[in-house]
């Protein structure tokens, strides 16, 4: 995952409900958290447009030119300076792999230790969790009462990217039923564009029909393209296993820290550099044809605009939605509410099968 620049767009656009005041004499440190360890795709454009000085344009040359394991730091360091230009003096970052702040599984009951302790929680991969509901739930018992809670699920173009992808009408309904009230709700594109959320009239109205009708259109192509390539193997029977939580083939983790353990520490993510291949055949011939320092030159040339690259499709060709929703917590509940159908405790989709 990566805050692209529609995070901007988003923070700028719920300022008014998630800005915390600073240089109170004496007065409270606020801490926010986000679920998921993102990288950043910010571009300096917007961080003026929107006051963040925080960040300094020396931090993101270094941030664009960055190799994979300082990209990765550099990641949450900006990430960090961006809450803290709306007053959060702390952020820490939560998800399954060990680049996180937090490494734990959300599809598990999380550490009371994290109770009750942030006023700001950004939940934005409770939709890649294989218990989504659990996830919520953790995210929403992180929150202290009276600060807020921003969620995202993506409508359009995210044709079948998970296996639970809620409905926006979903997010609404499980927060609304536990200690929460609804501040602010609306649909963003990568562009920044902005339109007020409509709640489906009916409940088998899919997502993608409130959207303005080329990107309607693209997503209708992406689902029938779908059908195309997924259909002859869901028919036939096939099954993927795939990563789903911790010790898992595919995730590695450099502690033994359990959800239990409430540990912040942050571990050293280090990327392995290919030595072999092609890739690494023609940077051992640049390096000694144009030698070590005119390659390095090279290199963070290409970084850059390779970052500029990715930054400019996002936010130009990207036909994606996003469905963002801000809460206020009013009361602490227990016990998590949530109306489930019979047929959807049959097909157990909120479990995975223990070991």
């Amino acid at each position: 995952m990566s805050y692209p620049n529609v995070w901007l767009h988003v923070l700028n656009n719920v300022a008014d409900l998630i800005r915390k005041p600073e240089g109170q004499a004496g007065g409270d440190t606020f801490s926010a958290v986000a679920t998921g360890a993102h990288d950043v795709l910010f571009t300096r454009k917007f961080l003026r447009k929107y006051g963040i000085e925080t960040i300094s344009d020396e931090e993101m040359l270094a941030h664009m030119c960055a190799d994979t394991a300082e990209y990765h730091r550099s990641s949450h360091r900006l990430a960090a300076k961006v809450l803290k230009s709306y007053g959060y003096e702390n952020y820490a970052d939560m998800d399954i792999y060990d680049r996180a702040d937090i490494v734990c599984d959300l599809s598990e009951p999380i550490s009371e230790s994290h109770h009750k302790k942030y006023d700001l929680v950004m939940d934005i991969i409770s939709t890649y969790v294989t218990n989504i509901i659990q996830s919520y739930s953790n995210t929403s018992r992180m929150t202290k009462v009276g600060g807020t809670k921003i969620v995202v699920t993506t409508i359009g173009d995210h044709t079948n990217r998970f296996e639970l992808n809620p409905s926006p009408n979903f997010l609404v309904d499980f927060h609304l039923s536990n200690g929460f009230e609804l501040k602010r709700g609306f649909m963003i594109n990568p562009k920044g564009t902005i339109l007020p959320y409509r709640r489906f009239f009916t409940k088998g109205t899919p997502a993608f029909v409130v959207l303005p009708f080329f990107d309607w259109f693209f997503t209708v192509l992406k689902t029938i393209n779908a059908i195309r390539i997924m259909r002859p193997s869901i028919r036939s029977g096939e099954y993927l296993e795939y990563p789903a939580r911790s010790g898992d083939k595919g995730i590695s983790q450099s502690n033994n820290e359990s959800n239990s353990s409430g540990s912040n520490g942050r571990s050293e993510f280090v990327a392995a550099k290919a030595t072999y291949g092609m890739r690494g055949k023609v940077k051992h011939f640049l390096n000694a044809f144009f030698g070590k320092d005119i390659l390095s030159k090279f290199i963070m040339l290409n970084r850059k605009l390779r970052y500029t690259r990715r930054a400019f499709l996002h936010d130009n060709l990207c036909h994606e939605w996003y469905a963002y929703f801000v809460f206020h917590k009013v009361e602490e509940v227990d016990n998590t509410f949530i109306h489930i159908t019979s047929h959807y405790n049959d097909l157990d989709q909120t479990k995975y099968q223990k070991d």
